[in-house]
């Protein structure tokens, strides 16, 4: 799967127009991941529960 979507993405230079949307949606959509508070308040649920997973009994 992930070697498709890079193959895909690689290509998108010469010219495919299959592959320009797809390129320019995952990157508006990791952008969109990465400025949301969503995703913050993700890793900070995350980070919770890894620590009571570790946490000696």
């Amino acid at each position: 799967m992930r070697g498709k979507l890079g193959g895909h993405l690689g290509r998108k230079h010469d010219g495919l127009p299959r592959a320009l949307p797809i390129g320019r949606g995952l990157s508006k959509l990791y952008q969109f991941i990465d400025n949301s508070e969503l995703m913050r308040s993700l890793q900070s649920y995350w980070r919770i529960g890894v620590y009571y997973l570790n946490k000696p009994e």
